[in-house]
């Protein structure tokens, strides 16, 4: 449910800011995780960087990714959004209980 959240919520975002938040994106770490590799990231388009979120961070982390992302790009409007579609999302995250991973992730996303 939270993935058609997700692409419903990125429609929002122009095109310079969706270029930012991939730009920050390639930074993130999450729960311990290595951010996504810059080469999946540069030719993403928005479902597609949706796809990849949720495949490295499942659904509930990429939810809290993307509300850290829009933060960071200073749209908190969409922060507030998303947390009313998904809040669920705002339990969980690094600093709060939820699910985390004692090892780094192995799929082919993450690794060539």
């Amino acid at each position: 449910m939270e993935e058609e959240h997700l692409i419903d919520i990125m429609d929002d975002l122009v095109d310079e800011e969706f270029n930012s938040f991939k730009w920050h994106l390639k930074k993130e770490t999450w729960n311990g995780m290595e951010p996504i590799k810059p080469t999946k990231l540069q030719s993403a388009d928005r479902m597609n960087l949706v796809d990849l979120m949720i495949q490295k961070y499942q659904e509930t982390g990429a939810v809290q990714v993307v509300m850290n992302m829009f933060k960071k790009i200073n749209r908190n409007d969409l922060v507030n959004k998303l947390g009313k579609l998904c809040p669920a999302a705002e339990e969980t995250g690094p600093n709060r209980t939820g699910p985390t991973r004692t090892r780094p992730c192995r799929c082919p996303t993450c690794h060539d």
